[in-house]
């Protein structure tokens, strides 16, 4: 079992995922673009909270990304650690959305 929004895995039994409190799937569904793609650094060692707001905010606005390092956070204190990366041509849009929140 699996949170869709901060990727946590869960052993079964579990139902929902306790930092996001959202319903829990069996599958995570399949990265919406590669790290091979032309990607462009929005922002870096965010709090774990901080990611599945800045998830939620992006999903809403079908606007692909990817979390690196991302699972590493809670473990070692890398300054690589949930390092936001987005398709160039949606850094603007990005930047303007999450202007407030960064």
């Amino acid at each position: 079992m699996f949170c869709p929004i901060c990727k946590s895995e869960y052993r079964e039994g579990f139902t929902l995922c306790d930092e996001c409190t959202v319903k829990l799937v069996d599958e995570l569904p399949e990265e919406k673009i590669s790290q091979k793609e032309n990607l462009i650094e929005i922002a870096a060692s965010l709090q774990k909270s901080d990611v599945a707001i800045i998830k939620s905010i992006l999903d809403a606005e079908n606007i692909d990304y990817i979390f690196l390092h991302e699972a590493l956070g809670s473990l070692y204190p890398i300054p690589e650690t949930n390092k936001l990366l987005v398709p160039k041509k949606d850094q603007k849009r990005v930047k303007s959305i999450l202007k407030d929140f960064l």
